[in-house]
């Protein structure tokens, strides 16, 4: 849930994670209805529910605390409400998990916290956070992978995504310098036709089957789904 004080002033941004891929061959699990060439080149917009933050399963993991949440969940959390620079407050600290993900983010903090003894697991932690960055821009990592990064940053650090009509356009643009240079053959036009695509009859070397995948992969993603090519 998401409370403000008031109805005006509030920060609230969108946060994209990335699309879900096969962890054998990389490719993306869902087809978007068919529609993977408008995909965002980064990954979707996150919506109410979040099933991609897991809990801390392993102990190796774990702090001596028993409520540690992950800091990428944190971190999804101050970036989406707060920009660089702001003030994160958490009245019972704990092991220091929110403050962590506000310093790895470039906010300031402030924590409280009774038990000294939490008090001193969450100094030392503090103490070996570096500022977690991508091209300049502040990102949440898990695993080395980027979990989170908030829209308006996503626009300023992946190529633009391009609607169908768009990327359409683009694709039959013709480059003023390649076009056919009348001049040498003055019975001709020029033509802004783009060039036709290969066919069966005029290149059957495009056309020829592929390859058997491997043995090991003709039943399936190695995932044991069966939703990706691999």
């Amino acid at each position: 849930m998401f409370y403000t004080k008031s109805a005006k002033g509030f920060k609230f941004y969108e946060i994209r994670a990335p699309h879900k891929r096969c962890r054998v061959c990389g490719s993306h699990l869902k087809d978007y209805g068919g529609k993977k060439d408008q995909m965002h080149p980064f990954g979707a917009l996150v919506g109410d529910v979040w099933t991609d933050i897991h809990r801390i399963r392993h102990n190796t993991r774990r702090d001596e605390h028993p409520c540690q949440l992950p800091i990428h969940l944190l971190e999804r959390i101050v970036l989406m409400s707060t920009d660089p620079g702001d003030l994160v407050l958490d009245p019972f600290l704990g092991t220091g998990t929110t403050a962590i993900a506000a310093k790895a983010l470039g906010r300031h903090y402030i924590g409280l916290e009774i038990d000294p003894f939490y008090k001193q697991i969450a100094e030392a932690k503090l103490a070996r956070v570096t500022p977690s960055l991508y091209r300049g821009g502040y990102v949440s990592y898990y695993l080395g992978n980027i979990q989170s990064i908030r829209d308006i940053d996503a626009k300023a650090l992946f190529p633009p995504q391009l609607t169908a009509t768009e990327k359409k356009r683009k694709a039959n643009a013709v480059d003023p310098a390649a076009e056919f240079d009348s001049t040498s053959h003055p019975g001709l036009k020029k033509s802004r036709r783009p060039a036709r695509m290969p066919s069966a009859e005029t290149h059957p070397a495009f056309f020829e089957p592929r390859n058997p995948p491997p043995a090991a992969y003709t039943n399936g993603c190695a995932d044991g789904q069966g939703l990706c090519d691999c």
